[in-house]
């Protein structure tokens, strides 16, 4: 995962971003929470909180325990653009991740995942093929 493309990082944290919304045991989304365990019996509150990024953590790095990107410093780069990208904050997310900005790219719309969970992952996988316009 080290050497992703920032295209192909967004469709990995969509994929696992709907493979723990398919998980309400387990995990909530929460886009304010990077992988946060609360315990409790109100509301099955015995799960995870996790983002997009969070997703990521939980689903492609195995997490098991309450973590934050700091913890991963092989990836934590990827995790914070990650963040970056969801507020549709495309050249934030390049140069978290060290890639020079091409000439012309710039920040798109991304839907709020709480008014729109759809619109919020199509206009992710957008950004993915826009990024892929570029070559990245």
């Amino acid at each position: 995962m080290k050497n992703i493309k920032p295209s192909e990082l967004i469709r990995l944290a969509i994929k696992d971003l709907k493979t723990v919304e398919s998980m309400p045991d387990k995990y909530a989304v929460d886009m304010g929470e990077w992988h946060f365990k609360v315990q409790g019996t109100y509301m099955n509150m015995n799960r995870y909180y996790v983002c997009l990024a969070g997703s990521v953590m939980a689903i492609s790095l195995k997490a098991t325990t309450q973590r934050f990107p700091e913890e991963f410093p092989e990836v934590e780069n990827l995790l914070l653009a990650l963040n970056n990208f969801r507020n549709g904050e495309i050249c934030m997310g390049l140069n978290q991740m060290e890639v020079k900005l091409p000439a012309g790219i710039r920040d798109r719309n991304v839907c709020n995942y709480y008014v729109n969970k759809i619109r919020f992952k199509n206009d992710m996988l957008d950004m993915a093929d826009y990024l892929e316009s570029f070559n990245l």
